[in-house]
């Protein structure tokens, strides 16, 4: 990806540097292409400055984006310019809003408004209508990938696969009475998520993963407890290592591998859950030592779907597609009894490719 010279275009009042607030700002492009010259930001009232860090600021095939800041307790509404060389203007958005917009020449103007929304994070979180732990989906682009992303061939297998693991999880601790509507025996939540390739605001969160993390806070809303493993997939999208982070409360943070045992207590030392990584799958062992199970589909792989097991017997298959450019996400849920097929739920939903903003439901995969 070609390195830009951003350049600042400052009035004689630049702003001083103390307890800055950042915003985004982002052009979407009429069609596709790159500027033909370095795109730049110019206040003209001295009150903001562009944020001179890697990964604040790019140009990709539909976006020219910039983070910018000021020191000002309240952010002051300025009019801004932004100047594109060679492209045209369908949109701008600051933060998650559209705001109004004039361009003439390569010159566009517009007036901020105070979203401190990170533009460039692509994040739904959606709850199930099954119930369950809500997801925290990152929906990725190919053409946001930067850091290590835009160094290697793009990892389209455990792009793919991330959903499919996110939401086979999300049943399976359904199945196990783990849910947020379940009588928990633990303090704090079960949270998963998804990870992003655009380094949104210089947050490198290299290789793709997936977390099934826990979460707890005191009555002042601080951490007592932030568990976070980064299950890290192979070329095959099977998970086969953790990079685990104890952030606050119990534990030891290390790297995991095959049949090492990460277990979750909460706050007050309660057993909530132990995550193993075996040759069949991900292992999910309640504190009470029932055995589940995430496995990769053994024909296709985890790029196409994730099963659910207890024990040896399947309980769900899950297989999801996300259409970025479209902004279309959907997914089927198989259930299964016995080991035969029971049920079929499908849900999804559309969003705006350039905010994450949800628009309606999907339509479901045939």
């Amino acid at each position: 990806m070609k390195r830009l010279a951003w350049i600042l275009v400052f009035s004689a009042t630049a702003v001083p540097a103390a307890d800055p607030v950042m915003l985004s700002v982002k052009m979407v492009k009429s069609r596709a292409g790159r500027c033909s010259a370095p795109p730049r930001m110019e206040f003209p009232d001295g009150a903001w400055r562009l944020v001179d860090k890697p990964y604040h600021s790019g140009d990709n095939d539909w976006e020219t984006y910039f983070e910018i800041e000021t020191a000002a307790a309240r952010p002051p509404e300025s009019e801004v310019v932004m100047a594109a060389p060679g492209v045209k203007a369908s949109r701008v958005i600051v933060g998650k809003t559209d705001v109004a917009f004039k361009q003439q020449g390569e010159r566009i103007r517009f007036r901020l408004v105070d979203d401190r929304s990170r533009g460039q994070e692509m994040r739904v979180v959606y709850q199930s209508p099954r119930g369950g732990y809500p997801i925290h989906f990152l929906h990725n682009w190919k053409m946001r990938r930067a850091g290590k992303f835009a160094e290697i061939p793009y990892p389209e297998a455990q792009i793919a696969a991330v959903p499919n693991y996110l939401l086979a999880a999300q049943e399976v601790l359904r199945l196990m009475g783990m849910g947020p509507e379940d009588s928990k025996k633990f303090g704090g939540e079960i949270v998963l998520m998804g990870s992003e390739v655009a380094a949104t605001r210089g947050h490198l969160d290299f290789p793709a993963h997936v977390h099934i993390m826990h979460y707890q806070f005191d009555a002042r809303k601080q951490w007592i407890s932030r568990l976070v493993p980064h299950l890290y997939m192979d070329e095959q999208a099977r998970i086969v290592r953790s990079g685990y982070a104890v952030l606050a409360g119990r534990g030891k943070s290390g790297e995991l591998g095959q049949g090492d045992v990460c277990r979750f207590e909460d706050a007050g030392g309660r057993h909530i859950l132990d995550l193993v990584i075996s040759d069949k799958g991900l292992v999910l062992r309640r504190a009470d030592g029932e055995e589940y199970s995430l496995r990769p589909d053994p024909k296709r792989g985890a790029a196409h779907a994730v099963y659910g097991f207890r024990g040896e017997e399947p309980v769900c298959r899950v297989e999801a597609r996300d259409d970025p450019a479209k902004g279309v996400f959907r997914y089927r849920l198989d259930s299964f009894k016995g080991g035969k097929a029971a049920a079929r739920f499908t849900d999804g939903y559309r969003y705006d490719p350039f905010t994450a903003r949800r628009i309606s439901g999907g339509k479901p995969l045939p």
